[in-house]
């Protein structure tokens, strides 16, 4: 087991140049045939084919390999077993890193179920399972993204979790290859089921996709109200990835106006109808 930990979790002599590059941040870098889209080349339309074949192919079998992770083996031994074996023992924990991220999550003074949400969230990103906390640089860069998601997320937080009946899950996406790029920087309100309500889509629904928030979650038979036309484009970046479904109904001021903004065309299989002004 720790042979095999050595040779394939803690392995620092990986080249950024090789065909695969496993990324200390969590990601797998794949090179492929240099020029293959430009020089000599330019015109062959059959080889460029050819290329993205190859590319989509080779997506196909790595999702195919993560989605049976458990499965893999190497020398009898699963890959999740290796990844076991290197957090109990192969790498070393930070202990106050557990403490940080608590006195972090108390700090924005969230009721005690949202607080426990929000603790589970930070522990669950990659970042803890990862242990990438051990680097006091990239600690600085996390935990600075951290609280710059929660400052920013702290009011739409509150807001959403009262709306949607306390009912939700929370996970963070971060990256710290975008750190200025608001949409690599999220908390995500998660796993929601709203149903037979109405909601006042106001500036604080709109506002919310621009300060580290966003919503992935369900709606039933639920009225949403719009009354400034010029909030369509943040409201379809706010839900966007949301279901509608059950009689859910759009109430607009301009129906006409409104059939041309992204937020009607992610949902024009809802109803939308013109209310009196």
């Amino acid at each position: 087991m720790g042979f095999l930990y050595h040779s394939l979790i803690s392995r620092r002599n990986f080249e950024k140049y090789s065909a695969l590059f496993p990324h200390k941040q969590g990601t797998i870098e794949w090179r492929g045939l240099r020029g293959i889209l430009d020089g000599f080349i330019k015109e062959d339309f059959n080889t460029i084919l050819d290329f993205f074949k190859l590319a989509a192919s080779f997506a196909k079998d790595i999702s195919v390999a993560l989605n049976s992770f458990d499965k893999i083996e190497v020398a009898g031994v699963t890959l999740k077993q290796v990844i076991d074996f290197a957090h109990k023992q192969g790498v070393p924990a930070d202990k106050s890193a557990k403490a940080e991220v608590i006195k972090l999550a108390r700090s924005f003074g969230f009721e005690s179920d949202l607080e426990k949400k929000v603790l589970t969230a930070l522990l669950e990103n990659k970042y803890f399972k990862f242990r990438m906390y051990n680097d006091p640089d990239i600690k600085k860069i996390y935990m600075d993204n951290f609280t710059k998601i929660l400052s920013n997320s702290e009011k739409y937080l509150n807001l959403f979790y009262n709306l949607f009946d306390r009912k939700i899950d929370l996970f963070f996406i971060i990256n710290i290859t975008y750190p200025d790029i608001e949409r690599y920087q999220q908390i995500m309100i998660n796993n929601f089921e709203v149903a037979n309500k109405t909601f006042n889509l106001d500036s604080n629904w709109a506002d919310a996709a621009n300060n580290n928030l966003g919503l992935i979650g369900t709606f039933k038979s639920t009225e949403f109200i719009i009354k400034d036309i010029d909030l369509a484009d943040k409201l379809h970046h706010l839900l966007k990835v949301c279901t509608l479904y059950g009689n859910c109904v759009f109430y607009v001021p301009d129906l006409e106006q409104f059939e041309n903004t992204k937020l009607y065309k992610e949902f024009e299989y809802v109803q939308w109808k013109e209310y009196a002004k």
